[in-house]
C-alpha cells in the first residue's frame, strides 16, 4: 500500500468516524424524540429477559448495557446505532483482508457507509441494524473454520452464531447459506466428517438453550409474531405472488444503489486481449492448483453467503404470496463492495485502483452527505398536509376505538356510540417532535403535591411509557397494565406497582377527563384518581417548530394517579 493510500485511507476512516458523530448530533437536534421502533426497544430493556415480544432478547440487553454509562438524551440511543454499525465496518474489513490487497479491503467495507441502510436506517436501533455487525461476524468466523480448520475458529463462530440468533431469526437464511456453501465446496464438506461443526452446533445450543425455555415457557409468543407478520394483508397492484417479490427486490436496488454508483467509479471496459506469447508459468502444477482451488472457494464464499439470503427471501414472498419489508433485507449486503473487487479483480487493478481512488474519494464524499442531508431534512421539507394521516378528524393522530366514561362527554359519546374502547395514539411521522418534557414534569410534580413521595413506576401504552420513562432524570420503572402474558419481563415491577403505586397515562381524545376502558379494567383491583388532562405542545427544534407539526393542535394527555395496594393484615 503506498503512502498516497495509506494517507486516503485514514481520511475515509476518519470521514466514516465524522459522519457517525454527525448523525448523532444532527439528529439528535433535529429529531429529539422517539420512533416507535426505539420506544419498543427501549421497553424490552427495562430487564433483562431472554425475550422480548418479537425478537431474541440480544438487542435489548446491548441497549441496557450502553445505557448504563449514557444520560437519559436522544444522542444516547443514536449513538447505540452506530457503534454497532462501526462494529459492522470492523468485520467485513477483516473478512475483505481474506479476499483483496489490503487498499481494495479497504475500499470495499468504506463504500458501505454510501448505502441507505447504512446511513439513515442506522439510527433506528433495533433488531435489524444490530442484525448487520451479527451477520458480518458469523461470515468472517465462517472463512476462517472453513479455511483454517482449528477448533478455536469453529467456538468463535458458535459465539457468533448464538449471538446472531439471540439477535433476530433471521439469521437462519445465513446459516442456511453457509450449510450450502460447505456442501458445495468438497474441502469444507470433509469437515463434516471431524467433531468441529458438531461441537460448534452444541455450544450454540447451549449459548441459546435459555431463550429456547423461555419461549416455551410464554406460549411461543416470537414465533406468533412471525406468524401475525405474514398473515398481514396488504393491497397490491397486480398478482400478489408477483407483486410482492418484485416490491421488495425493487427496494434493495433502491436502498443499495448509492454504493453501486460509488463502485462504478472504478469499472472499466474489459480490453480486448492482445497476442501474447505464453509468459513465465514456472510454478509448479500443484501450486497452481492450490490456487484455482482457493479462488473456487472464494467465488462459491461470496455468492452463497451474499445472494443466497436474498433468494430465498424472494422465493418465500413469491411461493406465500406475503409482502416482506425491503428494511428486512438490511442486513443481507455487508459482502456487496467485496465481491465487487473480487470477481472484478482482472480488470480492477491496483493500477486501476490508484488512478482512480481520487474521484472515489470525491464521489463517496458527495454521495455520503447527500444520503445523509437528504434524510434529516426531509421531515422539514415536508408540509403536514403531505403527510399521511390516519384520520384527519384527529389531526395527526390514530383512533383504534372510542369510549368514555359515563357522564363524559355526550357529544363524542354519542359520535362513537359503537365503538366502546379506545386507544389514541400518535401519528408515527409526528412521535419525534413530541414533548415528552412537558409530560414528565406534569405527572411528577402531580404526583409529589398528592403522595408526597417521589414518582417511581408508570403504566402505559408502549411509546408513551417508554419515551417518558426514558426522558425522566430517574428513569421511572414501566409496568405492564395490558397483555401480562406477553411482557412477562415487566413481572417485578408489578410488584412495586403494588407496594408504592404509580401514574397511568394514555392520549386523550379532548381535555375531558375520562380513562379509557382497557386502563379500567386493568386497574379493577385498586381506586385510582382521575387528573385533568394537560395539552403537550409540539417541542421545539432550534427555537421553531418544525414544519411537519406546524399549524397541528397540541395533543393531550390523560392521566390518573394510582395509589399504592393496602397491605393485607395479618
Amino acid at each position: 500500500m503506498s503512502t498516497t493510500q495509506k494517507n486516503i485511507g485514514i481520511v475515509l476512516f476518519f470521514l466514516v468516524a465524522l459522519k457517525a458523530s454527525a448523525l448523532v448530533v444532527v439528529f439528535s437536534v433535529l429529531h429529539p424524540g422517539f420512533s416507535l421502533d426505539a420506544a419498543e426497544i427501549l421497553y424490552w430493556a427495562q430487564e433483562l429477559q431472554w425475550s422480548g415480544q418479537k425478537h431474541p432478547a440480544m438487542p435489548a440487553w446491548i441497549l441496557k448495557a450502553f445505557l448504563l454509562w449514557l444520560p437519559s438524551t436522544a444522542a444516547s440511543y443514536y449513538l447505540v446505532g452506530q457503534v454497532t454499525l462501526l462494529a459492522t465496518y470492523l468485520f467485513v474489513w477483516l473478512l475483505a483482508k481474506e479476499f483483496l490487497q489490503p487498499f481494495a479491503a479497504l475500499l470495499a467495507t468504506l463504500v458501505l457507509a454510501c448505502g441507505l441502510f447504512y446511513s439513515f436506517y442506522s439510527l433506528t436501533y433495533n433488531a435489524n441494524t444490530l442484525s448487520l455487525p451479527a451477520w458480518a461476524a458469523f461470515s468472517f468466523f465462517l472463512w476462517k473454520a472453513l479455511e483454517d480448520g482449528r477448533c478455536r475458529w469453529w467456538i468463535a463462530l458458535a459465539c457468533a452464531a448464538a449471538f446472531a440468533l439471540l439477535t433476530k431469526y433471521a439469521v437462519v437464511l445465513l446459516f442456511a447459506a453457509a450449510g450450502g456453501a460447505v456442501l458445495i465446496v468438497p474441502k469444507w464438506r470433509a469437515c463434516l466428517k471431524t467433531y468441529k461443526p458438531y461441537l460448534a452446533a452444541i455450544v450454540v445450543l447451549l449459548l441459546t438453550l435459555p431463550h429456547w425455555l423461555w419461549v416455551v415457557d410464554h406460549n411461543f409468543i416470537t414465533f406468533d409474531y412471525a406468524t401475525a407478520q405474514l398473515s398481514k394483508n396488504m393491497p397490491t397492484l397486480f398478482a400478489p405472488a408477483l407483486y410482492f417479490p418484485l416490491r421488495f427486490t425493487f427496494g434493495q436496488i433502491v436502498n443499495m444503489l448509492p454504493v453501486l454508483l460509488c463502485l462504478a467509479v472504478f469499472f472499466v471496459p474489459k480490453h480486448k486481449k492482445t497476442k501474447r506469447t505464453k509468459t513465465k508459468r514456472r510454478r509448479g502444477s500443484r501450486l497452481q492448483a492450490l490456487d484455482v482451488s482457493s479462488c473456487y472457494n472464494k467465488k462459491v464464499f461470496l455468492l452463497t453467503m451474499g445472494l443466497i439470503p436474498c433468494f430465498v427471501t424472494v422465493v418465500l414472498s413469491m411461493v406465500l404470496q406475503k409482502y416482506v419489508h425491503s428494511l428486512w433485507g438490511l442486513f443481507y449486503w455487508n459482502l456487496t463492495g467485496i465481491a465487487f473487487f473480487y470477481f472484478l479483480r482482472e480488470r480492477i487493478t491496483q493500477e486501476v485502483i490508484a488512478r482512480r481512488v481520487r474521484l472515489f474519494f470525491v464521489v463517496w464524499t458527495l454521495l455520503v452527505v447527500l444520503t445523509t442531508v437528504g434524510f434529516l431534512l426531509l421531515p422539514f421539507a415536508t408540509s403536514s398536509s403531505k403527510v399521511w394521516v390516519f384520520e384527519s378528524p384527529y389531526q395527526g393522530q390514530r383512533r383504534v376505538g372510542v369510549g368514555f366514561e359515563e357522564g363524559g362527554n355526550e357529544q363524542a359519546k354519542r359520535a362513537t356510540s359503537k365503538e366502546r374502547d379506545f386507544v389514541l395514539d400518535l401519528n408515527p411521522s409526528y412521535r419525534p417532535f413530541f414533548d415528552v418534557d412537558v409530560v414528565v414534569r406534569t405527572i411528577a410534580e402531580g404526583w409529589r403535591r398528592e403522595r408526597s413521595s417521589t414518582l417511581s413506576v408508570i403504566g402505559s401504552e408502549q411509546w408513551l411509557a417508554s419515551s417518558v420513562s426514558f426522558f425522566s432524570p430517574s428513569r421511572f420503572s414501566i409496568v405492564a397494565l395490558f397483555d401480562a402474558h406477553r411482557t412477562a419481563w415487566l413481572a417485578h415491577n408489578r410488584e412495586q406497582w403494588n407496594e408504592e403505586g404509580g401514574v397511568v397515562l394514555w392520549v386523550a381524545h379532548d381535555d375531558t377527563p375520562y380513562m379509557p376502558r382497557r386502563y379500567r379494567r386493568a386497574l379493577s383491583d385498586r381506586p385510582y384518581a382521575l387528573q385533568p388532562s394537560f395539552s403537550v405542545p409540539w417541542r421545539k427544534i432550534l427555537g421553531l417548530e418544525a414544519s411537519i407539526v406546524r399549524g397541528l393542535p397540541a395533543s393531550t394527555i390523560g392521566w390518573a394517579i394510582v395509589p399504592p395496594l393496602p397491605k393485607k393484615s395479618e
